[in-house]
């Protein structure tokens, strides 16, 4: 699939009737295949005036290629934080995990949008927050905003709703630096009497003893 003899447009899933994200996932593929700046910019442009099924598509897509490619979305970083303010949920949640992708492999250039961040894992999308976490994680090595992105996410932990505890246990732990350690443990401890499944008591139960080492 060649996006330089095809409308962007056309390749997504609602323009081909579909309810699958098939075509989405394709056309993503296709476009960090050829590095194809061009149709991202027009994705972009979509996203701005298109439809709401076609907007839906487009994050859809964006975010594929964020995880294929950070660097051709990270240019329109501006484009999802702000994003992040929308009534749509799914252009919520899509432009976080855009955000994600691109805090992956470069946490400075997220930094700036921290409270953007916060505020939309304060939301109703429980996949905005998983990946707030995961933003916050990343935000973690940066000396400038070590102390607060340590502190949101010990909050993040602290009030995780059980499903998603043991995941943002194992997420801060992977992140939180030594002296923060005894912190996270505490957090943790604190939480175990309110699980009441075993495989979830096993994943915090590991987390700890990995803090412990």
């Amino acid at each position: 699939m060649g996006t330089a003899k095809t409308e962007v447009a056309t390749g997504l899933a609602s323009a081909r009737g579909e309810r699958v994200q098939t075509s989405n996932i394709d056309l993503a593929s296709a476009i960090v295949a050829a590095r194809d700046t061009k149709a991202v910019e027009e994705l972009i442009a979509i996203l701005a005036s298109g439809k709401t099924a076609q907007q839906g598509d487009v994050i859809k897509v964006l975010y594929e290629i964020g995880e294929r490619s950070a660097t051709l979305i990270a240019p329109y970083l501006d484009v999802f934080a702000t994003l992040l303010q929308s009534k749509n949920q799914r252009l919520v949640w899509g432009s976080m995990c855009a955000l994600d992708t691109i805090a992956a492999k470069n946490p400075k250039a997220l930094a700036p949008h921290i409270d953007a961040v916060l505020r939309a894992a304060k939301g109703e999308s429980v996949i905005a927050r998983d990946h707030a976490v995961a933003i916050l994680a990343s935000l973690t090595t940066l000396p400038h905003v070590r102390d607060r992105a340590t502190r949101e996410l010990l909050k993040m932990v602290r009030e995780a709703p059980i499903n998603q505890l043991p995941m943002y246990a194992e997420r801060a732990a992977t992140a939180i630096g030594n002296t923060d350690a005894h912190a996270l443990r505490s957090v943790i401890e604190s939480r175990m009497p309110t699980v009441e499944q075993p495989a979830k008591q096993k994943r915090l139960q590991k987390v700890l003893n990995q803090l412990t080492k």
